[in-house]
């Protein structure tokens, strides 16, 4: 595994590809992967509000611990990723999910929302040997988000939804092959996006300038 961004080591991270089908490429992002200087009140409250629904409400809490750790899978198949890790994982899918099969889950994802499924609360003793260590702190729970990879690098290249483009501009730690270029491309479209908005606000600055001289003259 390529070394994580951001991060020394991606041994941990990468133990939950033991539990999931294939992917292509993978990364993780939050508090759950890289260690927040502060937690505020409200984490905390969310923090032990997943140990008590996980049965481990006797757990002491730890400030700034965070309980979930964050992924999204890209894989060239959803539908057929799905229908494996349904088979491997049913616990993962809402008993609705099920219910309806694959097919359901990414036409959910492709048409209601942007083409990501996420799986939530996965109870993080599931994800191979890899007890409940996990980066900078301690997690209990996983969540994971599924995404064509053809969509993936749509939206790094195009900006079709942000959805991802922004997430991935925020610091993120992959443990799989990426599409550099499209990383490259995303990161382009960042600086060109702020650059046209600060001339946006030069030009702004500039008209009221303007304004406020002919109105004086």
């Amino acid at each position: 595994a390529a070394a994580a961004r951001g991060m020394a080591s991606t041994t941990p991270l990468s133990a939950v590809l033991e539990v999931v089908p294939e992917v292509e490429h993978a990364f993780g992002y939050g508090s759950g992967v890289f260690a927040q200087p502060q937690a505020s009140a409200s984490d905390d409250a969310h923090a032990d509000a997943v140990r008590r629904a996980s049965g481990d409400a006797a757990s002491a809490p730890t400030r700034g611990t965070p309980t979930m750790v964050d992924y999204v899978f890209a894989v060239r198949s959803p539908l057929e990723w799905h229908a494996e890790n349904m088979r491997r994982n049913p616990s993962h899918y809402a008993p609705h999910l099920r219910a309806l099969g694959p097919a359901a889950v990414v036409a959910i994802a492709d048409r209601v929302g942007v083409g990501v499924h996420f799986n939530t609360l996965v109870p993080w003793r599931g994800a191979a040997d890899a007890g409940s260590t996990l980066g900078p702190g301690h997690a209990t729970h996983y969540k994971y988000g599924v995404v064509r990879l053809d969509t993936l690098c749509d939206d790094l290249k195009e900006w079709r939804s942000l959805f991802l483009a922004g997430r991935m501009q925020k610091p993120v730690a992959a443990f799989e092959p990426d599409d550099d270029d499209a990383r490259d491309k995303n990161a382009r479209a960042a600086v060109a996006a702020a650059t046209e908005e600060k001339y946006a606000k030069g030009f702004e600055i500039v008209d009221n300038l303007r304004l406020l001289r002919e109105f004086d003259e």
